[in-house]
């Protein structure tokens, strides 16, 4: 199960959803098309696609997230 299927912690129920996407390179670029071309990078539009605030667990021998860890109260659950 991937950090985005939780938008809250398990365990605390920490609301794990960030802002969107877009609007932070909004932010960043106050240009309209700067912040929707940095976005799709991410594959976010000005409507769709937030952060995330969950921290992944990364396994180098298997190359990939094996877990997830709420930044709240530190409880790890599989992904």
């Amino acid at each position: 199960m991937s950090a985005c299927e939780h938008k809250y912690c398990p365990e605390c129920g920490f609301h794990l959803e960030g802002g969107l996407i877009f609007e932070t390179f909004l932010e960043k670029y106050g240009d309209r098309e700067k912040a929707r071309v940095a976005a799709r990078l991410y594959g976010a539009t000005e409507t769709e696609g937030r952060w995330g605030k969950a921290i992944g667990i990364y396994d180098m021998e298997r190359d990939m997230t094996v877990e997830w860890m709420c930044p709240e109260c530190r409880h790890t659950w599989k992904r």
